[in-house]
């Protein structure tokens, strides 16, 4: 469902817990790594989709 658009998810994006319900659509918590000079950098973040349409990305 996601691909990388930051920065900090050119490495890798991969899945934290399963999707949480809310009033305003689907929340996403998912993790992505960047690999640095000084090493990988792992970075918590969240994305909100569509409730009626989950392949739609809301931010």
């Amino acid at each position: 469902m996601l691909s990388p658009k930051l920065d900090h998810e050119v490495c890798y994006v991969g899945g934290g817990c399963p999707p949480i319900e809310t009033e305003k659509g689907w929340i996403i918590i998912y993790h992505s790594v960047h690999d640095t000079p000084s090493g990988y950098v792992y970075c918590a973040c969240a994305a909100l989709f569509d409730l009626e349409n989950p392949g739609k990305e809301i931010s």
